[in-house]
């Protein structure tokens, strides 16, 4: 099981266009951790498909999919990392959460299509790296048969 981040665009489509990316999280025993931060970017973007993040987060959260992580916990946790080795960030500074949580919680993959995110090279955390991937990669590196 890892911990993976879902970028708002991708897990407001986990319903739709991007429901195998769902299916293979599910198959895959992954689990999707976010943020107070991120939670705010997931609920002020209602999906096209009906369901209202709170619901889905809820719906996952009960079948331990999903998890929220405490903002003062990925504050302390990242700054004491980022002491260590600074950590590549995207040019776009709202984006700074998904790298912070992801290195606060070890993180194996962030799932995006946002190009400011996708063109940072993978970063070592603890001896894993944290992948900033397409969700169709995902898909093929986690659920081939």
């Amino acid at each position: 099981m890892y911990n993976i981040l879902v970028d708002t665009h991708i897990f407001n489509g986990l319903h739709g266009e991007f429901k195998n990316v769902l299916n293979c999280i599910l198959e895959c025993c992954d689990k999707i951790i976010y943020s107070g931060d991120i939670l705010k970017e997931y609920t002020s973007r209602p999906p096209p498909y009906g369901l209202s993040p709170r619901a889905f987060i809820l719906d996952l959260e009960s079948k331990n999919k999903m998890e929220r992580k405490n903002k003062n916990f990925i504050k302390g946790r990242f700054n004491y990392l980022n002491r260590i080795r600074k950590y590549p960030m995207p040019s776009h500074s709202p984006d700074h959460k998904w790298i912070k949580t992801a290195v606060a919680v070890g993180a194996k993959y962030i799932l995006t299509q946002d190009p400011d995110m996708t063109n940072l090279v993978p970063f070592r955390y603890n001896h894993d790296s944290t992948e900033v991937i397409d969700p169709t990669i995902y898909v093929q590196i986690r659920c081939q048969d």
